[in-house]
């Protein structure tokens, strides 16, 4: 069989926000419908049409999580406040869209759906890979510590549906920018890797 065969990764520092969307719930859904692959199959056929979407409109960097996502955005210093306040409001929207694919499942269904985003720094990675018969293309891909808070920050607070860092809430602090953020109790049990102030300071967020 042909191999893959990565031909160039090109690097390049960046800040991106981080987005990671995760289905509660999933396994035990997955579990009782054992019987009717169907409905699984129809639930992640609407959720990722709904992920690529999202993509569409945001212009993000897509990777698939099984029955979640994470998506990178990239941003400057100029552009990370509105690049951030479009990311916020989108995931609002997708959140809405996913609700209503869940609400629409007769039980057992999934718990519901959670979105937590972060920024910070990171590598923006470029591979290049000769595919046979389809030749060469282009993999876009993050690297680094804004990915792994956000998809951490799943672990915690797990009613609150729509969640972000501290470094988000910093972006917005004083400023009337129509969003709303409310702080989260603290969850002292810090993960490994995680810097202890980004793990006691979360906070939600909706929009006005």
């Amino acid at each position: 069989m042909p191999k893959l065969v990565v031909t160039n990764v090109t690097t390049k520092a960046s800040h991106p926000i981080v987005v990671f969307g995760d289905t509660s719930g999933f396994t035990r859904f997955a579990q009782r419908t054992y019987e009717n692959p169907k409905i699984v199959r129809d639930y992640l056929l609407k959720t990722i049409n709904l992920y690529f979407d999202y993509e569409r409109r945001t212009s993000g960097h897509l990777k698939l999580e099984c029955d979640g996502f994470i998506s990178f955005h990239d941003s400057t210093e100029k552009t990370k406040l509105p690049v951030t306040k479009m990311v916020l409001r989108e995931t609002e929207i997708l959140y809405a869209k996913i609700m209503d694919v869940i609400r629409g499942l007769r039980y057992p269904r999934p718990d519901g759906y959670r979105i937590s985003v972060a920024d910070g720094p990171a590598w923006n990675v470029q591979i290049n890979v000769n595919k046979p018969k389809s030749g060469e293309i282009t993999i876009n891909d993050s690297y680094g510590y804004p990915g792994y808070l956000a998809s951490r920050m799943q672990e915690t607070h797990k009613s609150v549906s729509l969640k972000c860092s501290q470094g988000i809430y910093e972006m917005f602090e004083g400023r009337d920018e129509g969003i709303v953020f409310e702080q989260l109790k603290k969850d002292r049990r810090v993960p490994e890797g995680i810097f202890k102030e980004d793990w006691l300071t979360m906070w939600s967020y909706r929009s006005t």
